[in-house]
């Protein structure tokens, strides 16, 4: 089993599709649902006529597909015959058809706009008809030749039937698809306005692919010669290991999930890949040549890069290392928030964990705090922890007479990573009616001559009848308004669009802010927000966005520091923000680090990969949000017995707005707190499985799960450690147990200890034809059990082996030893890696009998005892368990007869 971490990458565009769906659709009542139907799904398929768009002709040949799993996944499909009918009857593919309600169907017809609409087969028959409408193809947008080269005069051969797509960006969804005429001619309409990316690929040739420009005034036309695909004889191939240090004299760690790409520096490029599995290790094929390859090694702590050349049946060893202190910091912790209880007694803290954290080391963390009215106070740590909260008790418990910080840097051994964003909680009380803050402006170049501003923002508060605000809007245009902001209208949405309407040439800087009405009383402005309409230089990316502060009271932050660090170049590029938050930042395209700190204080950190000139808006912020609205559900992976399996350490952002939120499941369980409501683009990413986008309407809290596809058969196994209590000093045992539905021959682990308290003293294993192999590393012990004979591990659920541990002497009594798998591997009767779920073990080191925790029974906890019983002290959960000797679940006298007798034996109850 693989375990990574992936990257997130995030690609923006448009989102205009020029296709038009008339559909009517019709589900019979007249059969009781689920009865068999001999027609389910029928209908016609017609398309415009060029040079009349107001007739139609049927379509003859039009393939229709019918996708499941949110149209993911293909279930059945025909094509329509020559007076453009179709038909799908219950019996095909197989009776129990349709046994989901919700289904996608795809209409595609060369020379035709695909077409794609949700059905809901809750009732039978469904009857659709479509209407497809026909490329441009006279101005067309996208269009052009394939070609490959005869031998051996190098003449151009037109390819036909070749697969030509154009995606979303570099990691979007498919937005259409083409194959080539006898001539190799293909095209595209105005669709392809929002694509970024092209692959043309064809059975015997290589792949090819190239990026495309976006919008443009002007059709693009762009060929492309294949290459034939190189004889198996005429492969090289690269192997070896990638480790990390965290520091000059620690253990070299393995990297897994470390991507490996090999780029030609000739001709065409061509770009290969692989990753590296849990022990660091990768193998890579590659085509022979005279000219070198230029290798890569992309991890969570940098790049590196050298050249080689791949000469045939020939395999060369490549190692990466990383020395951790050399290349960027470690990711802080994300979203920490700082909530005051109703007694204000405690703060709870919450918080979640860092994005690309090495797969090698959990992270810990540190707490730090500050009395931010009282500039001669630094930080100070008050607590380290390995969860994802923490709970304070401030020193005034009745009233927060002064602001209190918190903040959190994360850690892996000694190295540490920047703090996180600061939150606060703050003795100010928030006014009413409060400003609108969260203002972004967006420039689009519709409708002519300059185009409008789209205005949205947020509200903070949920209006009561007749407490509604008037939103009032303005705007600061340069020489036109002099240096003031004018009055630019009104609403009552948290939506406004300004229209450049009554001149051709507005000035480059245009800022707008708002207030709000309510009941007559007039809010505070909100922030300012600017758009920026100079064009910028070709080939260069811009980044922009605000920086500010939220909460109930929200302010614009002037000289946030704002740096992009590009990970293949390793260029840096650096702005600072304007008096009104806003900032931009022009860069090369590439994959980057980006970063907003604050006085030295790490706001947010994300991982992008910015695209040409398409820009990104991006903002970073401080404080917390006044009002949330909580997106949760599970991930589940797909398996190939068809079962739904939960899925631990998948990855989810949500983008709007110049919004990034993360989080990260637990056991398929995740749940992430988003700002406001609206649409938000949600994408998930699992390791073994395709990734997943969405976008969702988000109006209050709601639950949405996702179906991941696996990338290859996954076979569900179980590996459990298990529990158990012990004494410092002593033994204990942790039994080990699978539960299988194939047939397995090798079985490998590490089992992790923290804190490293444990040392291996023996092994006992139930599996008679399997031999077993120990190491301790002294972090944890490492097991392999493989069959030495022709024999396997059966199917069923199986307690196959015990580990026995020694307990140092000075481990903490009531410290608990968390037990952790890593570096699993498990397969099956024919050597292929199966899917592994894993659920670790704890040792909790207490002694029953042993009331006041000082490690051993004697007359002190005799007292305690008594005292819990005549009510005089209450006894905390631990106390409870060890002071119930008889396990009757109650403290009386039977508990101190029995405890008196174990102090006088000096032996175990």
């Amino acid at each position: 089993m693989r375990i990574s971490t992936n990257l997130f990458i995030v690609i923006l565009a448009s989102s205009i599709f020029p296709a038009m769906i008339m559909a009517s659709q019709f589900n019979s009542d007249e059969l009781e649902p689920g009865t068999l139907r001999e027609l389910v799904f029928a209908g016609t398929v017609f398309g415009y006529l060029d040079d009349q768009q107001n007739e139609f002709v049927v379509l003859p040949g039009t393939h229709v597909e019918v996708m499941v799993n949110g149209g993911n996944t293909f279930y059945t499909e025909t094509w329509s015959d020559e007076s453009g009918n179709f038909f799908f009857d219950a019996d095909y593919p197989d009776s129990n058809w349709p046994f989901f309600h919700e289904a996608q169907a795809v209409v595609t017809a060369e020379g035709y706009y695909q077409q794609e609409i949700t059905i809901d087969f809750g009732g039978w028959p469904v009857l659709i008809d479509f209407y497809l409408l026909p490329f441009e193809t006279v101005n067309n947008f996208l269009s052009g030749y394939v070609y490959t080269l005869s031998e051996p005069d190098g003449n151009l051969i037109p390819v036909p039937g070749v697969l030509v797509e154009i995606f979303d960006g570099l990691d979007g969804g498919l937005l259409a698809d083409f194959t080539t005429w006898g001539s190799g001619y293909f095209e595209f309409g105005s669709i392809a306005y929002e694509a970024g990316f092209i692959i043309v690929s064809a059975d015997g040739f290589l792949p090819q692919e190239a990026l495309l420009p976006g919008y443009s005034d002007d059709p693009i036309e762009l060929d492309f010669i294949l290459q034939p695909e190189s004889d198996p004889s005429d492969y090289g191939w690269i192997s070896g290991d990638v480790t990390a240090s965290l520091s000059p004299d620690g253990t070299a760690y393995p990297l897994a999930g470390a991507v490996i790409g090999a780029i030609s520096t000739w001709g065409d490029p061509i770009w290969y890949e692989t990753s590296t599995n849990d022990l660091g290790q990768y193998e890579l094929n590659l085509p022979a040549s005279d000219n070198s390859w230029l290798i890569s090694c992309t991890s969570v702590f940098g790049i590196q890069s050298t050249e080689m050349l791949i000469e045939p049946l020939t395999e060369l060893v490549l190692d990466f290392h990383y020395n951790a202190w050399e290349y960027p910091p470690l990711p802080p912790p994300m979203n920490l928030t700082a909530d005051l209880s109703e007694d204000e007694s405690a703060v709870w803290l919450s918080w979640g964990p860092p994005i690309e954290w090495p797969s090698f080391c959990d992270p810990q963390y540190f707490i730090s705090k500050n009395i931010m009215n009282d500039p001669s106070h630094d930080w100070f740590v008050i607590g380290e922890t390995s969860e994802v909260g923490w709970e304070d008790f401030p020193e005034s418990p009745d009233s927060l007479e002064m602001d209190i910080c918190y903040r959190l840097t994360s850690f892996c051994e000694d190295f540490a990573s920047a703090p996180g964003n600061i939150s606060c909680v703050q003795n100010w009380e928030a006014p009413f009616p409060p400003a609108p803050n969260g203002l972004t402006a967006v420039h689009i170049l519709e409708p002519e001559p300059a185009g409008s501003v789209i205005l949205d923002w947020y509200y903070p508060i949920i209006p009561e009848p007749g407490l509604i605000p008037l939103f009032q809007v303005y705007a600061h245009l340069g020489e036109l308004s002099g240096n003031e902001f004018i009055y630019i209208g009104e609403t009552t949405e948290l939506h406004y669009e300004y229209q450049f309407e009554d001149f051709v040439e507005p000035d480059p800087v245009n800022c707008f802010r708002i207030n709000a009405l309510v009941e007559e009383e007039l809010t505070d402005y909100s922030n300012t927000a600017c758009v920026y309409l100079e064009n910028e230089p070709p080939g260069e990316f811009q980044l922009y966005g605000n920086v500010y502060t939220v909460g109930e009271v929200q302010e614009m932050i002037a000289d946030a520091v704002i740096q992009a660090y590009d990970i293949m170049s390793g260029d840096e590029y650096e702005t600072i923000s304007d008096e009104s938050g806003h900032f931009e930042l022009l860069v090369e395209p590439g994959e980057y680090i980006i970063t907003c700190t604050v006085d030295d204080d790490l706001l947010q950190q994300h991982h992008l990969i910015l695209e040409e000139d398409t820009g990104l808006h991006l903002d970073f912020w401080s404080g917390e949000f006044p009002e949330s609205h909580i997106l949760t559900g599970i991930v589940f992976g797909l398996a190939a017995s068809g079962d739904l399996l939960p899925l631990s350490d998948a990855e989810l952002m949500a983008v709007q707005e110049g919004l990034f939120l993360y989080t990260t499941t637990n056991a398929g369980v995740y749940d992430i707190s988003l700002p406001w409501s609206g649409n938000w683009s949600v994408s998930v990413q699992a390791t073994g499985f395709e990734d997943f986008y969405q976008d969702i309407w988000l109006e209050e809290s709601a639950e949405q799960d996702f179906i991941l596809t696996p990338l290859e058969d996954l076979y569900p196994v179980w590996l459990f450690a298990g529990s158990n209590t012990a004494v410092p000093g002593g033994t204990v045992e942790i039994e080990l147990t699978i539960e299988n539905g194939e047939p397995i021959s090798d079985i490998a682990f590490t089992l992790f200890e923290n804190p490293q308290w444990l040392t291996f003293m023996d092994l006992t294993s139930q599996l008679d034809c399997f031999s077993s192999l120990v190491n301790d590393n002294g972090a944890g012990v490492s097991v392999w059990l493989y069959a030495t004979e022709d024999c396997v591990l059966e199917p069923g659920i199986h307690q196959f082996a015990t580990l026995v541990f020694q307990i140092v002497e000075f481990a903490e009594f009531g410290q608990d030893i968390a037990l952790t798998f890593g570096d699993v591997s498990i397969l099956d009767a024919y050597g292929n890696g199966l899917y592994i779920i894993l659920e670790n073990g704890i040792v909790i080191l207490q002694l029953l009998g042993d009331v006041n925790r000082d490690g051993e029974r004697n007359v002190l906890d005799i007292v305690h005892l008594i005292n819990f019983i005549l009510q005089i002290n209450e006894p905390d959960d631990y106390q409870l368990w060890s002071g119930d000797l008889n396990g009757d679940e109650m403290l009386n006298v039977l508990d101190i007869v029995l405890l008196v007798n174990a102090i006088l034996a000096g032996d175990g109850i």
